[in-house]
């Protein structure tokens, strides 16, 4: 954003949840006169207008001259303005590391009216601005609107733009956004590279597969442009700097045909393959034992001392172009599905409905990308997923657990979703064989998480009782189920 002076103003990519004021004590009835700010809202224009704002970076000061005390004894007093005076403490060594300051209430308006361009800067450091809150500004209502209107301060809305009052004290859910006002000797040009596409993995199907195909595409810088393709059915589902991850129809019948995907100046061909339904895994490979090489044996064939298991056939995939290889760790304890609060991951929402002894499910079927949509979703908790999220955090350090770290199936073993997984259960006693003959883990009658939300519940993940294979929802915070990872698997 620019002042008025032509020079920009940065905000930053942090914010906090708190109070303005922080009790009903003598700074919560201050009337503040230099904050005060008189705001006209145009029914022509949708837009407001302001009158004697004077900016945020000088209002700290003045509250400080207003109630003349110590600076540091006044950062409790007023809980969001002590934010912005430590927000800097990270940039020690730069010129950032003083001067941030909670906006007044047009510069929060400012930042409102051009919230779509500074968020697709944000969304190159996977940083969101929270849209759904109310925001402090330092500023207070010109205008008395009733008697409480001096224990009051001005908010905006990021989402509707709208400006109300809001008790200092009192509203302590608001959030607080703090900007920084650079000079002229201060500004720096960025000359950013172009997006580059490193790889796109689109799994081979076979014969008769009809449905949508996931696409994983890694690289640099690919959130700068919009990824694109010549294919009409290609959708993007979600995309950070460094991948992506989108879908494309399939219509089951043999052939090899080449897509095109782009972003920015950045272009890959790429081979969708159907094969034939002979050259493809069966019913008869589920059970075999998969080696360290990726080849497959059967269960009578398997010699420990010349081979080494890393999986057992589980399940087939895409009519048997692929197959999820079952690790043959489980957990070694419960574990919860989500330990802090719990986050409504829209993307991994999964609805099952029970017809006799069927099972129906509806909604996001795929577990591979699961842990990709939780990290979009809830970026900050994933940064911790031993804390926050423990069951993903087995997955993601599955190999190396498992001793397969100079194998190239050391990473990209996953949680299945609870479509995959019901997929396992039915093929549960062929497995066991399997497991039992290379010294893997039991079922028995345990529980297993899966990586899907309930479509009813976003405080709920579903998971399979492996004694009767029924679904259940349970609480993500329950630490009762236990956890078994695959790997795809593919020809």
């Amino acid at each position: 954003m620019v002042k008025n002076s032509g020079l920009p103003v940065v905000v930053g990519l942090k914010s906090k949840t708190g109070a303005w004021a922080g009790t009903y004590s003598d700074e919560n009835k201050i009337t503040f006169e230099n904050l005060k700010v008189d705001y006209v809202f145009s029914e022509n224009d949708n837009s407001y207008s302001f009158n004697f704002d004077f900016g945020g970076e000088k209002s700290w000061e003045y509250i400080c001259d207003v109630e003349n005390e110590d600076t540091e004894n006044l950062e409790n007093d007023y809980p969001i303005f002590g934010y912005a005076n430590k927000y800097g403490t990270d940039f020690a060594d730069s010129f950032l590391n003083k001067g941030w300051y909670i906006p007044s209430i047009a510069e929060l308006y400012d930042l409102y009216s051009n919230k779509e361009i500074i968020q697709s800067s944000l969304d190159l450091l996977n940083v969101s601005l929270p849209s759904d809150k109310d925001i402090w500004s330092s500023s207070v209502n010109f205008k008395y609107t009733d008697s409480w209107s001096r224990y009051k301060s001005l908010v905006l809305d990021l989402n509707t733009g709208k400006i109300k009052e809001e008790n200092r004290a009192e509203s302590n859910t608001n959030e607080a956004l703090v900007f920084y006002p650079l000079h002229s000797e201060q500004l720096i040009t960025y000359d950013y590279k172009s997006p580059v596409i490193s790889s796109i993995n689109i799994p081979t199907v076979g014969e008769g597969y009809v449905g949508e195909l996931p696409i994983i595409i890694n690289g640099e810088l690919l959130t700068l442009n919009e990824i694109t393709s010549d294919d009409s059915t290609f959708t993007i589902c979600s995309v950070n700097k460094t991948n992506a991850v989108a879908k494309i129809s399939c219509d089951g019948i043999v052939n090899k045909k080449q897509i095109t995907i782009s972003c920015g100046s950045e272009t890959k061909v790429v081979d969708i393959n159907v094969l034939e339904k002979e050259k493809c895994f069966d019913e008869d490979d589920i059970g075999k034992i998969v080696l360290k090489d990726g080849t497959i044996v059967a269960p009578e064939d398997f010699d420990s001392s010349t081979m080494t298991a890393i999986a057992v056939v589980a399940s087939l995939k895409y009519n048997g172009s692929s197959f999820f290889g079952l690790g043959l760790k489980e957990s070694p304890s419960t574990l919860c599905w989500c330990g802090h609060a719990r986050i409504d991951v829209k993307d991994i929402e999964v609805n099952y409905i029970e017809n006799g002894s069927q099972m129906k499910f509806e909604g996001d079927l795929e577990g591979i990308d699961n842990w990709d949509a939780i990290c979009k979703a809830d970026p900050s908790g994933a940064e911790n997923p031993e804390t926050n999220y423990p069951v993903f955090d087995f997955a993601n350090k599955y190999g190396e657990k498992a001793g397969l770290t100079e194998t190239k199936y050391n990473d990209n073993w996953f949680i299945p979703s609870i479509f995959e997984m019901s997929g396992i259960y039915k093929n549960k006693e062929k497995i066991q064989q399997s497991l039992d003959i290379v010294e893997g883990f039991d079922f028995g009658e345990k529980k297993y998480w899966s990586s899907s939300q309930s479509a009813d519940d976003a405080a709920y993940a579903l998971g399979v009782n492996f004694s009767n294979g029924e679904v259940y929802e349970y609480e993500k915070y329950w630490r009762s189920l236990n956890l078994f990872v695959v790997h795809m698997f593919n020809l």
